[in-house]
C-alpha cells in the first residue's frame, strides 16, 4: 500500500530538488537490446505492489498491471491468463493487489475485483474512501467511517475491532498460511491491529500518532508526524532498524523496509540476518521520487513525471512497467 501523493509542501520540495537529481536514463528494468527501440513510458498517478505482480493507476484514471509470471524449472517465466488484470474504469482512485486478484476504488467509492482466485468478488456493495488486499484478504473503510473485511480467513478470528471511525486500513501477515493480520488508523492517526497472526506481533503496532503506515508479511512501519519511521513485527532480516528521519513516506516489503526522502530520494534497509535474501531490494535507484512500493523482493516507485522505475530481484516480470505500443 502507498500513498499516492506526498503533501504539497513536501511535493514543492520535489520539484525544487528535481533538477538537480534527475534520474539516469535506462534503469533499472533492463536496458533494450541494441536491437530493440525503448517504448514510450506511460504516465502513473499511483501504483501498489503485491509478492510479485505491480498494479497502478495511470494519469487517465485507467489501470495497468504487469509482473505476476507463473516461474518454471525448465523455461522462461510465463504470463498468467487473467492475472494481474486492472479492473476497468476511467476513475480509479486506489488500486491494490492480492495474490490472485486486484480491487479498485472507483471514483463513486463503489469496489471492484478482478482476477483467478475464489475469495475476493464480487467485493460487497457501499461507498468507500480506502482499500487494501493481501493475499486473498481484503478490507476497506466506508464513507461512514466503518470498515468492511472479506475473503479467504474472514471470521471470527479475523474481525476489525469495533468503536472507532476508521481512516485508512492495511492488510498483512501471513495470509497464505491462514494467518492473515489487519491494521486501521483512525482518525486521530492511532493503529489498531487484529487478526490471526502468532509470533511476530504484526498485530500490535506502536502506540502513538501517524500519517502513513505499510504491513507485509511479517513486519509493518509507520511514518509519525516528526518525520521518524517506526517498524515492528519480524526483525529476522534486520528490517525494523529504520535509519534517522525526517522521511515522507513508509513502505513494508517482504524482506526488506524503504522510505521516501523530502527530496524525493529512496532508501531500503533489510535483507539481512542469519540467511541474507533479496539484497538486491536495497540497490534502489538515483532520482527524484513522488511515491514508493515495496514488494516480496522488489520494489517501484513513481518519479515526477509519472514514469514508474522498479529495482530488486524478481523473475515474474514485476521489474518491468509496460509501454505505450
Amino acid at each position: 500500500m502507498s500513498s499516492p501523493f506526498p503533501p504539497p509542501a513536501i511535493a514543492a520540495l520535489l520539484l525544487l530538488s528535481a533538477a538537480a537529481c534527475a534520474p539516469p536514463p535506462g534503469e533499472p528494468s533492463g536496458d533494450p537490446t541494441p536491437d530493440e527501440e525503448p517504448g514510450v513510458p506511460l504516465r502513473f498517478q499511483s501504483i501498489d505492489s503485491g509478492d510479485h505482480a505491480v498494479c497502478g493507476i495511470l494519469e487517465d484514471g485507467t489501470g495497468r498491471c504487469w509482473g505476476g509470471w507463473q516461474p518454471s524449472p525448465d523455461a522462461d517465466p510465463a504470463p498468467i491468463e487473467g492475472y494481474p488484470v486492472a479492473p476497468a474504469g476511467d476513475d480509479l482512485r486506489e488500486i491494490a493487489v492480492g495474490r490472485w486478484d486486484v480491487c479498485a476504488l472507483r471514483g463513486d467509492g463503489t469496489l471492484a475485483c478482478e482476477g483467478i482466485g475464489d475469495w475476493l468478488h464480487p467485493p460487497p456493495e457501499g461507498e468507500f474512501v480506502a482499500l487494501d488486499v493481501h493475499g486473498q484478504t481484503a478490507c476497506a473503510v466506508g464513507v461512514d467511517g466503518g470498515l468492511r473485511c472479506w475473503g479467504e480467513w474472514v471470521g471470527e478470528a479475523f474481525r476489525p475491532p469495533k468503536g472507532h471511525h476508521w481512516a485508512r486500513v492495511a492488510v498483512g501477515g501471513q495470509a497464505r498460511w491462514d494467518e492473515p493480520t489487519g491494521c486501521a488508523m483512525d482518525r486521530s492517526g492511532g493503529l489498531h491491529g487484529w487478526g490471526r497472526e502468532v509470533g511476530y506481533q504484526l498485530d500490535v503496532p506502536p502506540s502513538g500518532a501517524f500519517i502513513d503506515y505499510d504491513l507485509d508479511w511479517s513486519h509493518g512501519c509507520a511514518l509519525r508526524g516528526d518525520g521518524e519511521i517506526t517498524c515492528w513485527g519480524s526483525d529476522e532480516f534486520e528490517q525494523l532498524d529504520a535509519p534517522a528521519g525526517p522521511w515522507i513516506q513508509a513502505e513494508a516489503g517482504g524482506t526488506v523496509s524503504c522510505g521516501l526522502r523530502p527530496d524525493g530520494r529512496i532508501e531500503c534497509w533489510g535483507a539481512g540476518g542469519w540467511e541474507p535474501l533479496c539484497e538486491e531490494a536495497l540497490d534502489v535507484p538515483d532520482g527524484v521520487f513522488r511515491s514508493i512500493s515495496a514488494g516480496s523482493c522488489f520494489g517501484c516507485g513513481v518519479a515526477l513525471d509519472g514514469e514508474v522505475r522498479c529495482w530488486g530481484r524478481a523473475d515474474r516480470g514485476e521489474l518491468t512497467p509496460p509501454t505505450e505500443d
